[in-house]
């Protein structure tokens, strides 16, 4: 999927998010995300990462919660 921010600047990036089935009643839940942002923008990349991972954590909380049901 693609996610988009527009603030503080307008760019997008590819999400890859993936689940594997280890059990009926577990799974393994991953992302990785690939984008680029040119110079000075790209100083701004580890703020984001975190910010990002923090967020797609919560968001694969949440999926792995409902596929485990």
């Amino acid at each position: 999927m693609e996610i988009r921010f527009v603030k503080p600047m307008k760019v997008s990036a590819t999400i890859i998010m993936e689940t594997d089935s280890l059990s009926d009643d577990q799974t393994k839940v991953s992302w990785s995300n690939a984008g680029t942002l040119k110079y000075p923008l790209n100083i701004l990349i580890p703020m984001m990462k975190k910010h990002v991972a923090k967020d797609m954590d919560t968001s694969l909380s949440t999926l792995k919660n409902i596929l485990e049901k």
